[in-house]
């Protein structure tokens, strides 16, 4: 059940406000579902293949900075930071979203590396069929 990811998330988003953190406005819980009324984010995914300009990284990867050191100084940690959690208004504004895996600060760091190189390079700098193989060439 996705049930106490949820609720992490709802935790988190709480207490979470910040330009680059996707807003939640509203939790509605029935008996078999809970409803999160989240802000929109009308722009895209940072989940493509294309490479970005030094400035284009720079600009971002700032964003980035700016709410995950915000999420750490509350005292969590995303845990999940990848290309696919990261939405673009329609002015190229970051929004940080998917607090699921939310925890206290630790694991972002490496997380914030592998946004960098995606970022710049427009591919992931570990990648295999084999898990084990993949495991190898991370350490």
């Amino acid at each position: 059940s996705d049930l106490p990811r949820v609720k992490t998330e709802i935790d988190a988003l709480k207490n979470l406000r910040h330009q680059h953190i996707c807003q939640l406005y509203h939790v509605l819980e029935t008996k078999n579902k809970i409803f999160m009324v989240l802000e929109v984010s009308g722009g895209s995914q940072a989940a493509k293949s294309d490479r970005l300009s030094e400035e284009e990284t720079r600009v971002i990867f700032r964003q980035i900075l700016s709410a995950v050191a915000y999420v750490h100084s509350q005292g969590y940690a995303h845990r999940d930071l990848k290309p696919e959690n990261l939405l673009f208004d329609e002015y190229h504004k970051l929004k940080l979203i998917d607090f699921g895996l939310c925890a206290k600060p630790k694991a972002d760091v490496w997380s914030m590396g592998i946004l960098l190189y995606v970022l710049m390079c427009g591919f992931l700098p570990f990648d295999d069929d084999n898990v084990m193989a993949l495991y190898k060439k991370i350490m």
